[in-house]
């Protein structure tokens, strides 16, 4: 996969093919992220603030609204 190569290449830490249509591993792409990042800052499991350089921002896990504005 040419995805896959590019993502080695520059040293991402993980490749998943992911699809927003039918929402494949979507939830799996967000949770090995969030594990890159605990394991890059492991602080961060003990309640130490977030490095510099690193936004935060907060998420709704309310119904959105967006899926009436698509086609």
């Amino acid at each position: 996969m040419e995805a896959q190569q590019c993502a080695e290449d520059n040293g991402v830490y993980a490749f998943l093919e992911t699809s927003a249509k039918t929402g494949k591993n979507v939830h799996e792409a967000f949770i090995s992220a969030a594990r890159g990042i605990l394991a890059r800052n492991p602080g961060l499991k003990n309640g130490e603030s977030i490095p510099s350089g690193i936004g935060a921002s907060q998420l709704s896990s309310g119904p959105s609204d967006m899926r009436k504005l698509c086609c």
